[in-house]
């Protein structure tokens, strides 16, 4: 079976790998029942699966695991990454006073750049995205990870039961 980390852990291995190599990720996000954020991350054959769980506003706990060896997923979904806005579609999109139009139109010629690494980005505007939005991502993967996915989601609960209990205990 897969090894759990915090989800912190699995986050910075993932930018370091997106770093090195921008192109071909993929990002899904949905809640489960109990509330949990679940994100699933692709690049390659490689598949994290991170759960988490907002204790505030500013940190999230939770935990991760790499599944390697996954077949590539060949549906036609758009690489996440960074991409530069260039200045001069900036400025026309400032003019543009909120025309849907000329948003969507820059937002699908920006979506054609190919993404590029953080440290190229720096400095400039850009776009994060496309992170898709599935209700049952999980489906789209495997049994595999849904077996997984339970675990992570045992493991989450034990960790904020024994750490933060006023997060999923109700008041009284």
């Amino acid at each position: 079976m897969e090894k759990l980390k915090s989800s912190y852990a699995a986050v910075e291995e993932i930018l370091r790998r997106y770093e090195r190599s921008p192109k071909g990720w993929r990002v899904m996000m949905s809640r489960d029942r109990a509330g949990h954020r679940d994100v699933i991350v692709t690049h390659g054959t490689n598949v994290w699966l991170i759960k988490e769980h907002e204790i505030n506003p500013f940190k999230s706990v939770g935990f991760a695991a790499k599944m390697k060896g996954v077949k590539e997923d060949d549906t036609p979904l758009p690489d996440f990454g960074l991409r530069p806005i260039p200045e001069d579609m900036l400025a026309d999109g400032l003019e543009a006073e909120g025309d849907p139009s000329t948003f969507l139109r820059m937002l699908k010629e920006v979506l054609k750049q190919e993404p590029v690494s953080l440290s190229q980005a720096m400095g400039s505007t850009i776009l994060q995205g496309p992170i898709m939005y599935s209700p049952k991502p999980l489906d789209l993967i495997s049994r595999r990870s849904r077996e997984l996915d339970v675990k992570l989601k045992n493991e989450l609960e034990r960790m904020l039961m024994r750490k933060y209990p006023q997060t999923i205990i109700p008041y009284m």
